[in-house]
């Protein structure tokens, strides 16, 4: 029977990567990253009480943990615990006040991957020198010395590291909250644009069915502000809900054929109204060399000219707002 479970994916690469991908120290690094880094090493197991490093000498190599649990020793004295999964040492003596060495010895059996520093340094030219490459250096080099530091400051980052571990429920009940939240605010506007789109849109049908009976001149104006109103309302509700959307990334753009110009003349009757009630003119100019057809989202872009031009109105308070559609090639 295999009582190490390990030894059934150290020879998996593909296993290997995702075992330690689930760590906290290498989780968020590039898979292809933690490939390249057990290409360049050699699994290799320490027995219980087996010194890995001695004090007093320098390392040339890193450590991965993988299982198992190791003492950091300085001057006599444990300053540090590695135990989880991904656990880096090495490198272990650091100029501080004095120079601080240290030694690791394992407390149980530890399976650790071994990477020569030299080879680590060839990553850089293998890679011409990318990002990724100086990171993963840095990484290394930076976790190293964490773990290496005088008596004091290894106990300072251990209660700094247990206090991380201590604040991870409580930061995972806040992504729950706001994750209940956002889908809270999700069901709400799924809710209103039934419930507010629904009434509007029988609203602007019956209107629009009034134009097919007998109205006076003055029944038909009435009937024809209501229908626009009606549509304008129903706008700034899309509008609203598209803010929504892109607030979430989630809006998605159409790429379709529309009339802009047909669109354009629609907005300048919409805002007519509005701009007479402020004894504002709005007039609309537009290039004879544009087409009717286009292609593209002609609902975004009637929403952004639509901004424009109530901004225009609100902010004028005297003259001409003008609207100017030019071909510029």
């Amino acid at each position: 029977m295999n009582k190490n479970p390990l030894q059934s994916i150290i020879t998996d690469h593909t296993a290997m990567i995702a075992y330690l991908k689930e760590s906290r120290s290498l989780s968020r690094l590039p898979e292809h990253i933690i490939s390249q880094l057990l290409e360049l090493g050699n699994h290799t197991a320490f027995p219980a009480e087996k010194t890995i490093l001695h004090q007093n000498s320098e390392s040339d190599r890193f450590y991965f943990l993988l299982t198992g649990t190791d003492s950091v020793y300085s001057k006599g004295v444990v300053v540090a615990k590695l135990k989880r999964r991904g656990d880096i040492f090495g490198e272990m003596s650091v100029i501080g006040d004095h120079l601080s060495p240290v030694s690791v010895v394992a407390d149980t059996e530890v399976n650790a991957i071994v990477v020569e520093t030299c080879k680590i340094g060839s990553v850089d030219s293998a890679e011409s020198g990318t990002f990724e490459s100086h990171l993963m250096r840095f990484i290394l080099r930076f976790l190293a010395e964490k773990l290496s530091i005088t008596n004091q400051t290894a106990a300072q980052f251990e209660i700094i590291n247990r206090r991380l571990v201590e604040t991870q429920p409580e930061l995972e009940r806040i992504q729950q909250a706001f994750e209940k939240a956002n889908q809270a605010k999700t069901d709400f506007l799924t809710l209103l644009s039934h419930e507010i789109r629904t009434p509007l849109n029988a609203i602007s049908g019956n209107i629009e069915l009034l134009f097919y009976t007998d109205l006076t001149p003055e029944q038909k104006r009435f009937a024809t502000s209501a229908y626009k109103s009606g549509e304008l309302l129903l706008a700034t509700f899309n509008n609203i809900l598209d803010y929504m959307k892109i607030e979430a990334g989630e809006l998605q753009l159409r790429n379709s054929k529309f009339d802009l110009q047909a669109a354009i003349e629609e907005l300048e009757e919409m805002f007519i109204p509005e701009a007479s009630a402020k004894g504002l003119e709005l007039i609309l100019e537009v290039d004879s060399r544009v087409s009717n057809q286009y292609w593209g989202d002609g609902v975004r872009l009637r929403q952004v000219i639509s901004i424009l031009i109530g901004n225009a109105i609100k902010f004028t308070e005297q003259g001409e707002v003008w609207l100017v559609l030019n071909v510029e090639e």
